[in-house]
């Protein structure tokens, strides 16, 4: 992604590194989805499973994380543990210690021996149940989130990477001897590595190596060496980019040559800006009313966007919330990936659902300025106006019915 967005900015209308990475990552995940989806109604149907409350919940599982928890019940599987202790009678033994808790478990499983089936010791019955136990608590989806949600807030990886050294490069041609490093990894790679002190300055440049004919156009026009070119503003300045472009380098491209001449070395990237999310705040049982919080608009919709305010539950912000004025497209106003400030308005932890405002001056339970639409033109009858915008109660129950159709962002 970076080189296509760096050097084939022509295909890309400009679109950076970031952005590009997230349309093709979202597309591939919801191609996979979809098909994985497909695949897993048509397994369960040829079992004959397939009930209408099943299929609903197919449809409308948004993630494929949530898509597996709710197959797991149905996918073929070889011979558990679980299924040999079932086939040795176990399970009644675990239907007794799930009804009383509280009673012995040796003596109990005493009765459930079945030497024929390997099953010659209390300790082997209990075991076998225990597998059964555990067989059945994966396969309940709701509770295998809740288990994915409580590791998310207090587990902790850690990675270790050993490190490797190369011998330095004289120019960028070398990378094309390194083992396994073709044609195609070679035009990815070499606009970004930087060799100081090599044998052609512009390897330590941003100016892929494919563009340099571009450069050695411009010293031919100039009659100047590369030494002297690079850093000369003045002169640089005074270049017209489509002088110099041709069927493969449009204009967004040979400016970026230009630039990088004028200052070689510069990270052409954007600045980053990352949330800042407030310490102490990590669950939703941490948030209040009233809150004002930092986060990053995690995916934009056509009734509002979500927002990541760092508590693996992205807030909605309704488009009635978004701005004090009318908002016709959520999309004139934020974007993915945008750092924003907004104010909790309400919680709720048992649907886990988040509703956020961006209009500061919004209070949670209060009703909030209405914002007028578009003035129309005169002469239109009072008839033909369309009714104000709704209030503060009436965005909550658009940001509930939002929530129903999404559950969260991935």
């Amino acid at each position: 992604m970076p080189f296509i967005a760096r050097y084939r900015k022509e295909a890309t209308a400009g679109l950076d590194d970031t952005r590009l990475r997230q349309l093709d990552e979202r597309l591939g995940y919801l191609r996979e989805l979809e098909d994985r989806r497909a695949s897993v109604i048509e397994s369960i149907r040829e079992q004959g499973k397939l009930s209408e409350e099943l299929q609903a919940a197919l449809a409308q599982a948004e993630t494929k994380t949530r898509l597996e928890d709710l197959y797991a019940p149905y996918k073929p599987k070889r011979r558990t543990r679980a299924q040999i202790a079932r086939e040795a009678g176990l399970e009644p033994l675990l239907e007794a210690l799930l009804e009383d808790p509280t009673r012995d478990p040796l003596p109990l499983a005493d009765a459930y021996l079945n030497p024929e089936a390997g099953v010659a010791e209390a300790e082997a019955a209990l075991e076998g149940a225990r597998q059964i136990f555990m067989e059945r608590a994966a396969e309940q989806a709701d509770l295998v989130a809740q288990l994915r949600e409580w590791l998310w807030d207090r587990g902790r990886l850690v990675a270790r990477a050993p490190s490797k050294r190369r011998s330095a490069s004289a120019d960028r041609q070398q990378l094309l001897e390194v083992t396994r490093l073709g044609p195609r990894a070679f035009e990815q790679a070499a606009g970004f590595l930087r060799i100081r002190d090599g044998s052609n300055p512009l390897d330590a440049s941003a100016v892929h190596p494919e563009a340099y004919p571009v450069v050695e156009r411009i010293l031919q026009d100039s009659g100047r060496d590369i030494h002297s070119l690079i850093g000369d503003s003045a002169f640089l300045n005074t270049l017209a980019a489509n002088d110099y472009t041709d069927d493969q380098f449009g204009e967004p491209t040979v400016r970026d040559i230009i630039a990088e001449l004028d200052k070689p070395g510069r990270d052409p990237r954007p600045e980053f800006k990352t949330a800042s999310f407030r310490d102490g705040v990590e669950t939703l049982r941490d948030l209040q009313p009233g809150m004002l919080l930092e986060g990053v608009i995690s995916n934009v919709t056509n009734f509002g966007a979500f927002v990541d305010i760092g508590v693996h539950q992205d807030g909605l912000v309704h488009i009635s919330a978004l701005a004090d004025r009318f908002v016709r497209d959520p999309r004139e106003v934020v974007r993915a990936g945008q750092v924003v400030k907004v104010k909790v308005m309400e919680v709720d932890i048992d649907r886990k659902r988040v509703g956020l405002s961006m209009r500061l001056a919004d209070e949670p339970g209060k009703p909030a300025t209405p914002k007028p639409r578009q003035s129309k033109p005169r002469g239109k009858s009072a008839s033909a106006k369309k009714p104000a915008r709704a209030d503060s109660k009436q965005a909550n129950t658009a940001i509930a019915a939002a929530f129903a159709r999404v559950k969260d962002s991935s």
